[in-house]
């Protein structure tokens, strides 16, 4: 047994079961790290408005959330987001003076001004310079902890409003702050600037469902494989006492990982969650985990039977909208079209997809084969079985590698970028591909592997702990060439990262190297992204993957 003196202690201070679980960080640190962000449903909601609302020009937005259910790391997303793409002024002590909070705003965007000069001065000065910018950036004002605000200086944020044009708000100024914030607002002093106030988004606590992934998602990035896991029972204690508040699922998660290092125990169970509460000084611990103090939370209650319908859509690894740690993509834009790619195929004919592709294409015949044999549910393994075997005997397919992990689903192609960069960092390769849900639009869905059989997807989704992602049968992709030399292939491929599409490299037996993007489950899928790559110039084919 790991004993040493004040164990438990450690765990908020210098974290002793690093090593033992062979971490390389704290997962469940309190300190706010984007890299660590996760989205629940509202907390995705509350990105995608404030992003909207910014590059929109809609001047004020307001996001609010109890103690503890991650504004600030928000507001540190939302920044590496519009990073370079936005001038921002990050406030994080308002506690100010008018006159102070103007001449800190002045200051972080490098406004020289007279010291001795009133509020009004500062604010002209500040209009001068908005008025003068070239840039079509936006200039953003995000101000934490804001419920700490004077009510003087709270009623001096209005006049910042009045700097706009005939056509647009010339600042984005995003409000941020607890609950107190709209007693703040509510006060009749304060309704010239709440009705100034375009958006209002509120962060709320996690579901159960959120929670149990919350837990995987965070052990994974701090580098676990699957060696540490929580067991359900352990997750449902920990969502039960924290009551979805994601600060406290860290301090419980925190001690209850110090627990398993005392025991000697890489799987946390429901005692080490209790060991947790207890030394956390909670003492109703017993009755929060036994299920005596559930606490009264509707969204709680009725939110985890939407996630359990909505659990194609709200996968694990869409928590991560996080920081993206180096160049994901170090292909320069460039002014490389379609057409260029055309000519540069005439010049080597050798090479020239249309050539190669009209020798190898399949046969309408085979084809139609095929969308017999895809007739499936990606859920019926059994099925998938015999598809798999039936698909081996159609003699054209040089390999055939219809399993993918489906690691998550984003909405955005900047949350795509975080999620590949993360994953990647762990040693996955990992893809993307723009999928249509219907009334849900168009969503970005993001994968790893190309696997034989489902059997190899399950090996990978173990050893790597991708315990909450799923296994899909995504049979049919698109070629974008072939070609003899894969050196020929990076204009190609910097033309589709450019547009927002991924691409993948597969060598086949002969020699020759296919490019393909995407994975879908109906051929229809891949035809609909085949369609929008020859809007490109491009001669593509949809083929089984």
């Amino acid at each position: 047994m790991n004993t040493s003196e004040n164990d438990l202690d450690a765990a908020g201070k210098g974290r002793v079961y690093i090593d033992f679980f062979k971490l390389k960080e704290s997962p469940f640190s309190i300190t706010p790290d984007p890299e660590f962000l996760f989205l629940s449903q509202t907390h995705h909601s509350a990105i995608e408005k404030v992003l909207y609302s910014i590059d929109n020009r809609m001047g004020f937005i307001q996001l609010s959330g109890e103690v503890g259910t991650g504004k600030t790391t928000i507001c540190r997303s939302i920044i590496d987001t519009l990073n370079p793409k936005a001038e921002i002024v990050y406030i994080i002590n308002p506690s100010l003076s008018g006159k102070a909070l103007v001449s800190s705003i002045l200051d972080d965007l490098g406004i020289q001004y007279a010291s001795d000069g009133s509020k009004k001065d500062l604010i002209d000065q500040l209009n001068t310079y908005l008025l003068g910018r070239k840039s079509r950036k936006p200039v953003v004002i995000i101000i934490d902890d804001a419920q700490t605000m004077p009510l003087a200086a709270l009623e001096d944020l209005r006049l910042l409003s009045n700097l706009e044009t005939d056509k647009e708000k010339m600042l984005q100024v995003v409000i941020v702050g607890q609950p107190e914030l709209d007693d703040l607002l509510s006060q009749p002093a304060m309704r010239q600037l709440r009705q100034r106030i375009f958006v209002n988004c509120r962060l709320d606590h996690l579901i159960p469902y959120e929670v149990e992934s919350y837990i995987d998602i965070r052990l994974f990035i701090a580098g676990s494989n699957g060696q540490i896991q929580f067991t359900r029972a352990a997750k449902r204690a920990v969502a039960r006492s924290s009551k979805g508040i994601p600060r406290m699922i860290n301090k419980i998660c925190d001690y209850a990982l110090t627990a398993g290092y005392v025991t000697d125990e890489s799987i946390i169970k429901k005692k080490h969650v209790k060991i947790a509460m207890h030394e956390m000084g909670d003492p109703d611990f017993r009755k929060s985990i036994l299920g005596g103090g559930r606490f009264n939370l509707t969204r709680f209650g009725t939110a985890s039977v939407l996630a359990a319908t909505a659990l194609g859509l709200i996968v694990v690894a869409a928590t991560l909208l996080l920081t993206v740690g180096g160049n994901l993509f170090p292909l320069p834009k460039s002014d490389f079209s379609g057409r260029e790619a055309s000519r540069m195929n005439a010049q080597n004919p050798a090479d020239d997809p249309a050539l190669i592709s009209s020798l190898t294409s399949p046969a309408d015949q085979a084809l139609s084969q095929m969308d017999t044999i895809v007739e499936i549910q990606n859920n019926h393994s059994s099925t998938a079985l015999n598809l798999e075997q039936n698909l081996k005997a159609v003699a054209w397919i040089p390999t055939y590698n219809p399993f993918v992990i489906q690691l998550g689903i984003f909405k955005t192609f900047e949350q795509v970028v975080r999620a590949v960069a993360t994953y990647s960092n762990k040693g996955l390769e990992v893809h993307w591909n723009l999928v249509d849900l219907g009334k849900k639009g168009k969503w970005f869905r993001v994968f790893t592997g190309h696997f034989e059989s489902k059997a190899a997807a399950q090996k990978i989704k173990k050893d790597r702990g991708l315990s909450n992602a799923l296994i899909r049968f995504n049979p049919w992709s698109v070629l974008v060439g072939q070609y003899a030399n894969v050196k020929n292939l990076t204009s190609i491929r910097s033309l589709l990262r450019n547009n927002e599409y991924d691409s993948l490299i597969v060598k086949q037996a002969d020699g020759i190297s296919w490019l393909l993007t995407g994975a879908f489950a109906t051929r229809q899928g891949a035809q609909q992204l085949a369609q929008e790559l020859r809007k490109l110039s491009l001669s593509v084919h949809v083929v089984p993957r």
